[in-house]
């Protein structure tokens, strides 16, 4: 009776100082359930003070201005009895969930569980439920992933059954679970991109794609929640994509800035808890450099020029029919040149000009280039098309310099005179990072001309212009002396109408004749002065004109041959003194004899007559 009165009065004694919970647990263990609330914040350490109870209200707290972070996950371990205070050492150092992984691999019987728990929910709140008496290790799975830049309290140690801090009970299940508040600061790291030319000029009027790498399928995928759609522009060569969410990312060029090609090779960089960093570009024309005193780190992203090309025409804009027209084309040679799948010109010929077979030449300043090796020609007669191809790999050691391309043709007999005949040229290429031209995207800014002219002429009567003079006969000459004459060619020949001229023959003098009307002319000459040289003075009712005395010059222009220019050439009858020599000289010299004679006959008879006396 003595001995159970003894063990009554024990546990009289045990209920008044609290203790029945600890001697319950140690005979009969008790469940926990564990509510973790994971809370993002911006900046702070851990929170103090907790007795493990659910907080409503963080005002005065570590936790103040906290929100909950959604979609983290946790693993969790049992750490064995067996653990040594020098292991628990190692244990409470761990810092990352891949130094936890790694020391279970290394230690499989200390660690063991690794049971992943449900992600967080949009309250933050993960639940554990029925956790056994023990020491456990948690730790975040997925905090690098959601942009969690610090680990504060994470991993973390928990030790249960835990007690209430007023020491009436341990904390349980249900209405009795233990919350902890593991602390990380999220955050979401801004990217600078600007856009610049060789010169690091901030240019404008790019576009990109923002796409992101999905582990599912394996693929880049627009981001559509960026930009419009997932096109961001930049039309003053800068722009700063805020809050970037974790993942791999790649900047894919859509639309290059005005005078420059689109590099669609993709600028990679990589989100991860809360930092950015550059990924190995595809594209060499990326950089990557942290901004100073800012948190956003900056991509350069240098734009290449497109090639200029000109074109001039060699003979000063004029030429006669049938003579060599020089058009000379230059162009860039691109950076990036070698990796060119396309790189050539193209000159649609106007039909009032014929292409010079083999004339093409190509230089680089004073080295010329070989065909085959680094250009081919071709030139297609039914479109009337030079196509110059380049060879890109074979320019490499030439990027940035200038291709020049001369090539002949020659003014045919369709032309009409004084009219500007145009012969443009255009570059097409593919630089092989999605930038292939456009028909007509490269021209010259000017387009170079040529034009061929002609002259009509009226012979008149130098007295009365309203009389024409038929059959004068002219030749026309390229000095002011007049000695120098013009000779027929094929193509002179057939630009004119050969009944207006006196026995055209190759290689002959050309040799125009005025017609009933007065009228003659010559076509296809290249602008400039010329004179009319008379062989043959015409006869009017039979009345024989004189010759021209000297070279009667005249301008090939752009008008003169039309009929309101016809250049009046007046010829006239009777006595013509020349300048020199001529009849006329004898005549004044026999009449000046004679009179000499005479006044000295006149003079002698007398002074007979004054002597006799």
């Amino acid at each position: 009776m003595k001995g159970k009165r003894l063990i009554s009065m024990l546990f009289a004694v045990a209920l008044t100082l609290g203790l029945v919970p600890a001697i319950a647990s140690a005979a009969d263990p008790i469940a926990t359930d564990l509510v973790i609330h994971k809370m993002q914040v911006e900046t702070g350490t851990g929170l103090e003070n907790h007795d493990g109870t659910e907080l409503s209200d963080f005002t005065g707290t570590n936790l103040e201005g906290a929100t909950p972070l959604a979609g983290i996950i946790f693993k969790y371990w049992k750490i064995s009895d067996a653990a040594t205070p020098a292991q628990m050492s190692e244990i409470k150092g761990l810092s990352t969930i891949a130094d936890i992984e790694a020391y279970v691999a290394a230690n499989p019987t200390i660690l063991t569980g690794g049971t992943e728990t449900a992600a967080s929910s949009a309250a933050g709140i993960v639940n554990v439920n029925g956790l056994a008496e023990g020491k456990y290790l948690f730790g975040e799975v997925n905090g690098a992933a959601e942009n969690v830049s610090e680990y504060i309290g994470v991993p973390f140690l928990l030790e249960l059954p835990q007690m209430k801090t007023d020491g009436t009970a341990y904390f349980g299940t249900g209405a009795d679970a233990l919350h902890v508040y593991p602390k990380n600061v999220k955050k979401m790291p801004g990217l600078d991109v600007e856009t610049v030319n060789a010169s690091d000029a901030r240019i404008g009027g790019g576009e990109f794609l923002v796409q992101q790498y999905n582990s599912v399928t394996d693929a880049y995928e627009t981001v559509t929640s960026i930009g419009t759609a997932g096109t961001i522009s930049l039309p003053s060569g800068f722009i700063t994509l805020a809050d970037l969410p974790a993942g791999q990312y790649q900047l894919v060029n859509t639309v290059a800035p005005t005078g420059y090609v689109v590099d669609a090779r993709p600028v990679g960089f990589t989100v991860s808890a809360g930092t950015i960093t550059f990924d190995s570009p595809n594209s060499p024309m990326a950089s990557f450099t942290p901004a100073s005193g800012t948190d956003n780190p900056m991509i350069t992203i240098e734009f290449n020029a497109k090639p200029d090309v000109s074109k001039t025409e060699g003979n000063g804009g004029t030429e006669q029919i049938g003579e060599t027209v020089t058009w000379t084309v230059a162009m860039d040679v691109p950076v990036l040149i070698k990796d060119y799948v396309k790189f050539g010109m193209t000159d649609t010929i106007d039909s009032r000009l014929d292409y010079i077979a083999d004339s093409v030449a190509v230089s680089i300043g004073s080295t010329p280039l070989t065909a085959g090796t680094h250009y081919t020609v071709d030139y297609n007669t039914t479109t009337r098309v030079l196509s110059i191809a380049f060879i890109p790999a074979s320019l490499d050691a030439y990027e940035g310099e200038t291709i020049n391309v001369s090539y002949g043709t020659k003014i045919n007999e369709t032309a009409i005179m004084g009219e500007e005949i145009p012969n443009d040229v255009e570059l097409a290429f593919d630089n092989n990072y999605g930038h292939i031209t456009e028909p007509g995207e490269i021209k010259p800014p000017v387009t170079p001309t040529v034009w061929t002219g002609g002259a009509q002429f009226k012979k008149v009567d130098g007295s009365n212009t309203a009389v024409v003079l038929e059959g004068a006969e002219f030749k026309i000459a390229s000095d002011a002396a007049g000695t120098v004459f013009l000779t027929w060619t094929q193509d002179l020949m057939d630009a004119n109408d050969l009944s207006k001229f006196v026995t055209p023959t190759v290689g002959g003098d050309i040799t125009l004749k005025s017609g009933a009307d007065g009228l003659f002319e010559i076509m296809g000459l290249k602008g400039g002065t010329y004179y009319l040289v008379e062989t043959k003075a015409p006869t009017y009712n039979g009345t024989q004109y004189n010759l021209l005395r000297d070279p009667a010059a005249f301008e090939i222009t752009k008008t003169s041959h039309e009929d309101a220019s016809a250049m009046q050439v007046l010829n006239n009858s009777g006595l013509q003194i020349p300048q020199t020599g001529g009849i006329g000289t004898v005549l004044f010299t026999i009449v000046g004899v004679a009179l000499m004679g005479v006044a000295i006959a006149l003079f002698r008879k007398k002074k007979g007559p004054a002597a006799a006396e």
